[in-house]
Parts: C-alpha cells; sequence; structure tokens
C-alpha cells in the first residue's frame, strides 16, 4: 500500500518527525505493545475490507496532494531499481505479485521496465479491487499454484496483527522465486523517521528486529527492501 512517508531535509537523509504540536499528528495507533487493558480493533487485512480501506482511505493517503504518501514518480524508482538487480543478478522476471496492490502506481511502474511479465495483484479493499481489477485475497492464504518471480510486498504487513503477521511472511517464503520486495512501517521508523502527519499510524507497530528474525531464514539481504530467496543466492559474493 505504501502509507509510510520518510522525511528527508537532504537526498538519502532522514529526520525526525516535527514535534510542534500544531504539526504532529498523533493518531489512534493499532500497536503489538504488551500494554495493560489494551483491546486490539478488528482485523483490517481480510478480503471485503472495504470500510476500512475505500475511497476516503484512497483520497487521503493517495489522492490528495497535501496528505498523500508518495506520488506514481516514487514507484518508478523502485521499479527501476528492482530491474537493475534483477538485470545483475540475471533473474529472470516473467511472472510478477503485488501485495496489497492499491491503486495500481507499482503495476504501471513495474510494467514499463519488465514488459512481457504476467503482472497478478492482490488486495483486501473490494473498492480497489472493483476499481482496478485486482484479486480479492489476502497474502495471508493467497494460494496460486505457481510461484512468482518478483514479489512486491510494500507497506502491508504492519496492517495484520501478529499471528497473521508470521503466516503472510511464510506465504512469502513458499510463493517467492527470487526476488521479494519487502517494505514495513516499524515501532523505529514511527518514532523517530517518518512524517506522521502523512503516515498511517493505525497499524500493528513492531521492532525492525521482529520482522529481520523471520525474514532471515529464507531470504538474503541485498538492501534497499531488497531480498533474494536462499535458494537462489548462490551466485552471490561472500561481501553481496
Amino acid at each position: 500500500m505504501g502509507l509510510f512517508l520518510l522525511l528527508q531535509s537532504a537526498p538519502g537523509a532522514f529526520t525526525r518527525a516535527p514535534t510542534s504540536s500544531s504539526v504532529r499528528y498523533r493518531p489512534k495507533l493499532r500497536t503489538t505493545s504488551r500494554i495493560k487493558g489494551l483491546v486490539l480493533p478488528k482485523d483490517p487485512h481480510k478480503p471485503g475490507s472495504s470500510e476500512r480501506f475505500g475511497a476516503a482511505f484512497y483520497r487521503r493517503f493517495y489522492g490528495a496532494r497535501a496528505t498523500r504518501v508518495a506520488a506514481f514518480e516514487d514507484y518508478e524508482v523502485r521499479a527501476r531499481l528492482l530491474a537493475a538487480y534483477a538485470a545483475l543478478l540475471r533473474a529472470p522476471v516473467r511472472r510478477i505479485l503485488d501485495v496489497g496492490a492499491g491503486t495500481g502506481h507499482f503495476r504501471k511502474a513495474l510494467m514499463g521496465c519488465f514488459k512481457r511479465a504476467e503482472y497478478v495483484g492482490i488486495e483486501v479493499s473490494e473498492y480497489a479491487c472493483e476499481r482496478h481489477g485486482w484479486l480479492n485475497r489476502s497474502i495471508v492464504d493467497y494460494a496460486p499454484a505457481r510461484e512468482f518471480d518478483l514479489i512486491v510486498c510494500h507497506d502491508v504487513l504492519q496492517y495484520l496483527v501478529r499471528a497473521d503477521a508470521v503466516r503472510a511472511i511464510a506465504n512469502l517464503k513458499a510463493l517467492c522465486a527470487g526476488l521479494l520486495y519487502c517494505t514495513v512501517l516499524t515501532r523505529e521508523d514511527w518514532n523517530d523517521n517518518c512524517d506522521q502527519s502523512r503516515t498511517d499510524g493505525d497499524v500493528n507497530l513492531r521492532s525492525a528486529a521482529w520482522y529481520r528474525r523471520r525474514l532471515a531464514d529464507d531470504f538474503c539481504k541485498l538492501g534497499t527492501g531488497v531480498y533474494i530467496a536462499n535458494r537462489f543466492a548462490g551466485q552471490l559474493s561472500a561481501l553481496a
């Protein structure tokens, strides 16, 4: 979905979110922290989550210039990065899975780089599925007949409660036959890195270490959110 906006004072330099009460956004958080008496809202990840991820959600985070988290150009940059990794590793990309395909920005950007690839988008939002033609499925239990050469899971896992996030990561491992692009809003990002006025804070915040541990068994981290399945990582140099 891509609802994580980092603050930048210069290219590559991220700064702490503003603390002024006039600009700081304090949404109600759905968190995995062990807070006494905390009651978690109903899971929003299941197919048919039209109320949570409806027109207003997409208008705020993707449409309105004043509140959106990213522009199409941001997705083009990520697509070129993934295409460069695929070329460097000589990894053919014939099938692409877009998890939380949302507005379709990634489809347009990636198909510009992988023109002959089959593109599959899954989404729990009925609104987005009807508008863009995605499959109304969740990565928690999506079970296609074939694997994918490239999987994009951009800012999706933070919307899942812990048990479902574990299942989703296991499913990513099962479905990935090559490259994985996986970004997540972590607790550290929320506290130190993101623009809270534009980032959706109504999520399950977990540490970066929590995700690293669960990805490390089956993926080799290449950097900038890009991973390669360990079964294909033998071609990498020792210092890659």
